[in-house]
């Protein structure tokens, strides 16, 4: 499975990464919840930390995770860690993916990210 921001959704509160165009772009865990249910994406990239309402990425993950078990969930965080990673996994989502627009906007990210999709 291939995974593009073209058909991925993005929950953050900060811009949408540079140039990127996402299929979605929601600022908050209920947007998402939403969107998600209404709509299959091929993926989910959300803040590791809280977004406008208060929900943090494990939360999102958590709850995307029951609603849409086979999504791919990735989250963003400013320096990932192996503890957020082991968190973000007990949650649900694949991985903790560095959140920079150099870095999430190479096809490395995207292979980066497919290569976590297969454990």
């Amino acid at each position: 499975m291939h995974v593009y921001p073209e058909s991925s959704m993005l929950v953050s509160v900060h811009a949408s990464l540079g140039k990127m165009r996402w299929a979605a772009h929601v600022t908050t865990g209920k947007a998402a919840l939403i969107a998600a249910a209404t709509r299959p994406f091929d993926a989910v990239f959300a803040d590791f930390a809280c977004v406008a309402d208060g929900m943090s990425g494990p939360q999102i993950a958590r709850a995307l995770r029951r609603c849409a078990p086979d999504a791919l969930i990735y989250l963003l965080s400013d320096q990932p860690d192996p503890a957020q990673r082991m968190w973000a996994r007990r949650c649900g989502a694949r991985d903790v993916l560095l959140r920079d627009v150099p870095g999430l906007g190479t096809a490395a990210a995207w292979r980066d990210a497919l290569a976590c999709a297969i454990w």
